[in-house]
């Protein structure tokens, strides 16, 4: 086999799209070449339906399958799970999770691929990299990433539990953090005095400005609720007013026909 350069995740990173389409092109090779390209087809162990590095075999014991609960470690295959976020990111690919009809929109979208063709290539694609994206994600390695989640006000004292939900207000934002397990901490700290801190997911890099403008549409969509509210207080105050109104011709009448003094 020719010796090849390895690929060029910067440029990747930065947008190449035809440098991460061959990156997803080797990693459906059975023999993937990896990310420094030189690996052989001799370096890696076939088993009943895969191959996998004989290295990464010895080290995680892998003997003539792949236990269905083993995680699919991207290192299988000569890659690591920042290098393969960048590929499929730069591919469009995108959410918390990922599965293999993301594979398979992938493949329609970059590659044109139709038919029992990408069926099989976004299977093998969502068995080798579906941990890759997961680890990725939530590892700490890809800098400043975006964390969505949603902030729900509390429950109001006095409130049937099922008339709870015409007073609940839920909005979603986002914060900035390194991985998981430091979002769930800095939204707990910065917003659980505001509501209830829930469904807290991510999987797109980004910084301060992109959060920003996510977080400044959450302020339209609040101020907009409570426009409505406001609203709705008016429309109950002049109902007020007229249950006032009513009351008092009611009392004038009753008073002045039918109580002391009346003729």
């Amino acid at each position: 086999m020719p010796k090849l350069k390895p690929f060029n995740f910067n440029a990747i990173k930065n947008g190449d799209q035809e440098l991460a389409k061959k990156v997803v092109l080797d990693l459906l090779q059975l023999y993937p070449r990896g990310a420094n390209r030189n690996l052989r087809k001799e370096d890696y162990k076939r088993l009943s339906s895969e191959a996998i590095l004989r290295t990464e075999c010895e080290k995680h014991g892998i003997g003539g399958y792949i236990q269905y609960n083993q995680d699919k470690l991207p290192e299988f295959w000569g890659y690591t799970p920042e290098q393969v976020y960048y590929a499929l990111t730069t591919l469009d690919v995108t959410g918390t999770w990922i599965g293999e009809s993301d594979f398979s929109n992938m493949l329609y979208t970059h590659f044109g691929w139709r038919g029992a063709k990408r069926t099989r290539s976004s299977r093998r694609l969502a068995f080798r990299l579906t941990t890759a994206w997961n680890l990725a994600t939530k590892g700490g390695n890809l800098g400043d990433m975006l964390f969505n989640f949603r902030i729900q006000s509390r429950d109001i004292a006095g409130v049937r539990s099922y008339d709870q939900g015409d007073y609940r207000v839920r909005t979603d934002t986002v914060i900035v953090a390194k991985n998981e397990s430091e979002a769930q901490a800095l939204a707990e700290t910065l917003y659980g005095y505001a509501g209830q801190v829930g469904d807290l997911s991510g999987w797109q890099t980004g910084s301060g400005p992109m959060a920003m403008a996510a977080n400044m549409s959450a302020l339209e969509k609040l101020n907009a609720r409570k426009k409505q509210m406001e609203q709705e207080i008016a429309r109950y105050q002049a109902s007020i007013q007229a249950v006032e109104i009513m009351s008092e011709a009611i009392e004038m009448y009753t008073m002045t026909s039918f109580g002391e003094g009346a003729a």
